[in-house]
């Protein structure tokens, strides 16, 4: 099978890790909708120019193509007999390309991957609202809304769990040494921020987080809250995690969130989360048994006491969890086969 992947393929992408699980089967391109120099630190000036270019390109429907998304698109599908296009949400991709695509190559399928809670204004782009018309499958994360996409005219849609690298399982460690009591990592948002230092301020134990956008905190914090003011990612991410005895997922409101990319990684990687509950993440893991979850800054305060307080119960949870994620539900192969195995019923 031939598929023509186009998505953001830089370091920091879960869209790479999706390609790279793709290349094990299957014979496929890819198409980067990333810049080559691109850094993903907020602090950094192109990189705000950046994102100012992509909201740009978002009003106007990607009229603006620095990668040339679109002309590579058309010349792939020309001078190749692909049997895909895979398309992750990008503002790029111009559903006029896709219709001209399918006239050069009439058997071609297109899917449409999104990570992201489309039916919130600040994660539409407009060339992503009006692909959906062309594809044959969008694909959205399970907790998303379907009647949105299906209201694009969307004619099939899907939703899929998480997923994560299987790398992830082979990193786990669960004798290693742990040198930090609490982690968090993620990006600032202000309620999760005040939750964090509500917890710092009713334990004795230090909590370390990483994450981009933290410079906006400007309330003092307790000293054993230590705001490492950068993001990780690749192995510096896993060897955080694996140092850790406890690391905190919360979900994002500017999102809508029911899970994220930590809900499925966390555990991958064999240690105790501590995450914000929500209905899916109750369905994904046993409370207590393979996670903790928490609806109150009080139950995070008690989960979390209890976790640190009792070694073989963390022990116990984490190898639960484990064992969970290795039973392939929320691999990328897994996500990957099951939408494949859906476009051969379209």
């Amino acid at each position: 099978m031939k598929i023509l992947f186009i998505g953001n393929l830089s370091n920091y992408s879960r869209s790479k890790e999706r390609y790279e699980t793709m290349l094990i089967k299957y014979e496929v391109t890819p198409i980067n909708t990333h810049p080559r120099n691109f850094v993903s630190d907020t602090s950094k000036i192109f990189t705000k120019l950046y994102l100012f270019f992509h909201k740009i390109s978002a009003k106007f429907g990607g009229i603006l193509d620095p990668k040339l998304v679109n002309i590579r698109l058309l010349f792939a599908v020309f001078f190749k007999d692909f049997d895909i296009i895979w398309i992750e949400k990008n503002p790029f991709t111009s559903r006029h390309i896709i219709r001209l695509a399918k006239i050069f190559r009439r058997d071609i399928k297109v899917i449409h991957y999104s990570n992201d809670a489309l039916h919130l204004r600040h994660n539409q782009y407009k060339n992503t609202m009006y692909i959906q018309s062309e594809c044959d499958i969008s694909v959205i994360i399970k907790g998303y809304p379907k009647a949105f996409i299906r209201n694009l005219n969307a004619k099939k849609v899907i939703d899929v769990n998480r997923s994560h690298a299987s790398q992830l399982l082979e990193h786990a460690d669960l004798l290693q040494d742990r040198k930090y009591d609490i982690v968090f990592i993620g990006r600032y948002e202000k309620e999760r921020a005040l939750s964090i230092i509500n917890l710092a301020q009713n334990i004795n134990n230090n909590i370390h987080v990483w994450g981009n956008a933290w410079d906006k905190l400007t309330l003092s914090v307790p000293k054993n809250l230590i705001i490492m003011g950068r993001p990780i990612w690749n192995d510096e991410f896993i060897q955080t995690v694996l140092n850790a005895k406890v690391v905190l997922n919360f979900l994002r409101k500017i999102n809508d969130d029911v899970t994220t990319g930590r809900s499925v990684e966390i555990p991958a990687l064999g240690r105790c989360m501590v995450a914000e509950a929500s209905n899916e993440h109750l369905f994904m893991f046993e409370n207590m048994k393979e996670a903790h979850f928490f609806n109150s800054d009080h139950e995070l305060i008690e989960q979390v006491r209890f976790v640190l307080s009792n070694k073989k119960h963390m022990a116990d949870v984490e190898r639960a969890a484990w064992e969970r994620m290795k039973s392939g539900d929320f691999l990328h192969e897994t996500m990957i086969s099951r939408v494949l195995a859906e476009l051969k019923e379209t």
